[in-house]
């Protein structure tokens, strides 16, 4: 799991075989390094199938302060039964298959019922405003209900279960990916038709 900032995770001649990512099951794919955002989560299956020896786990950090593999900063030891109780040598091959989320497709992958891609909660699509909501309240210009869209509010009952679907690619921002931190619906799952 990464925090700030987002790591570069790799071990030295090992492929690892993404299997979940964010709490959902994937198909699996197989990568040589990952990029991770913060609070993503994945687990990998690692074939253990090189020569027996050490060998470097790596976690690169995006900040030039931080980075480097000196004195075991930012790395951890793979030590293959058998193997010499001793500092790894290998070094840190380039990767040829990074983790490319566009490639990660869900072992189960039921379909929206929209061809527009936009997002709507109760049909409903977000504009932003022309003017910031925060300047618009602060000046007076507008009290904060006089400025939702009609339906913008419902009340739900304790104990209720929402969903809430933003399509990939579609999110405004940098690299955080709208999550909930490592867990997924599965109870009370929507019916989809």
């Amino acid at each position: 799991m990464s925090c700030d900032p987002n790591y570069i995770f790799s071990i030295d001649n090992h492929n690892m075989t993404i299997i979940e990512a964010d709490g959902e099951n994937t198909q699996p794919l197989l990568v040589d390094s990952l990029t991770i955002y913060a609070a993503q989560r994945y687990s990998f299956v690692l074939n253990a199938n090189q020569p027996i020896n050490n060998y470097w786990i790596r976690a690169q950090p995006n900040q030039a302060q931080l980075s480097g593999f000196a004195n075991g900063l930012n790395s951890a030891i793979l030590r293959y039964k058998g193997a010499l109780d001793v500092d790894p040598t290998t070094i840190q091959p380039v990767s040829v298959a990074p983790l490319l989320e566009t490639n990660l497709h869900p072992l189960s992958n039921p379909a929206a019922n929209s061809t527009d891609r936009s997002f709507t909660v109760n049909g409903t699509s977000f504009i932003p405003p022309d003017l910031p909501v925060l300047l618009q309240i602060l000046s007076g210009a507008h009290d904060a209900q006089d400025l939702l869209p009609k339906g913008s509010v419902y009340g739900l009952p304790p104990k209720s279960v929402i969903e809430i679907v933003i399509p990939p690619g579609t999110a405004p921002g940098g690299p955080h990916p709208f999550h909930l931190h490592g867990v997924s619906n599965c109870l009370n799952l929507p019916e989809r038709n």
